[in-house]
């Protein structure tokens, strides 16, 4: 399935379901999915941890002269089950524990985004907003039709999964006089 989107996969990343496998197993279902596609494609997959980083890095050479900007993406397969908050309680612990422009998580089945402004300030002193936002995945796995009114999600009360994902999209662009480059991130919702 995965082998006609091998030209667009950078990495896969593993979740709670291939840890327990590894160690119950004896078997890293991860590393084998991306030797498979590496070994059947011309594609350079790589195999992820349970959390990474990916930097985004952009030189713009038109305009006010060349400069180079980056985003950083902070991503984690996900650490709570989000019964209530949907997932948004994790947002504040992220932002606490990882420096990062775009978070990315998922394991709890639910999809939202959710922009956030963070402050500080550069080496000049000068305070500096900017934008973060904050991804939360969803998934495709639906209820099996044929145990409606019974299962798993139905015994701990969850709500029905929200299906799709997101597609992010950078666009590089330079502000005001004084032509500083920046990265503008826009999530785009796709349904299932």
């Amino acid at each position: 399935f995965l082998m006609k989107y091998a030209e667009h996969i950078i990495f896969i990343g593993e979740g709670n379901h291939e840890t327990a496998i590894r160690k119950h197993q004896e078997t890293d279902v991860t590393t084998r999915l991306v030797e498979r596609i590496n070994m059947g494609t011309e594609s350079k997959v790589i195999r992820g941890g349970y959390e990474g980083y990916v930097l985004i890095k952009v030189g713009l050479t038109e305009g006010s002269g060349a400069a180079r900007t980056s985003k950083r993406i902070h991503w984690h397969h996900g650490y709570e089950g989000g019964r209530r908050s949907k997932g948004a309680l994790a947002f504040d612990l992220d932002r606490a524990r990882w420096d990062a422009d775009v978070y990315v998580s998922g394991h709890n089945h639910e999809k939202m985004v959710y922009p956030t402004t963070r402050e500080s300030v550069d080496q000049n002193g000068t305070v500096v907003l900017s934008k973060v936002l904050h991804v939360q995945l969803g998934t495709f796995k639906a209820k099996d039709p044929d145990q409606v009114g019974s299962g798993w999600a139905v015994e701990k009360k969850f709500t029905d999964a929200n299906l799709g994902c997101y597609v992010l999209h950078f666009k590089a662009s330079r502000i005001g006089s004084t032509g500083r480059p920046i990265i503008n991130v826009k999530a785009e919702e796709l349904d299932s």
